[in-house]
């Protein structure tokens, strides 16, 4: 089985989209928890956790969006080179 280009975009993208969810998620809830006063009872920290899965997912959305905008940015570029290739081939 060959690994295709579309593979390893893909592997980028989940690899990526977890450590940035987990990240925001960890980041989102220690601010939530210094915000909040002390005593957090059970439904606040699920409250919390629920908050912080909220954000992480939104930033492993936007990640990737970016990853998509920069694989549409490199494919531009290849197509540009390929272009002057063959107007080089050409003249």
């Amino acid at each position: 089985m060959d690994v295709t280009r579309d593979d390893v975009i893909d592997g980028v993208k989940i690899i990526g989209g977890l450590v940035v969810s987990i990240c925001a998620s960890e980041v989102a809830e220690a601010v939530l928890e210094a915000v909040l006063p002390a005593p957090v009872n059970l439904v606040g920290k699920i409250g919390i956790k629920v908050l912080g899965f909220t954000a992480g997912a939104a930033v492993a959305r936007e990640f990737n969006k970016q990853v998509d905008e920069f694989v549409k940015i490199i494919d531009m570029v290849k197509e540009e080179q390929e272009k002057n290739k063959q107007k080089a081939v050409a003249s």
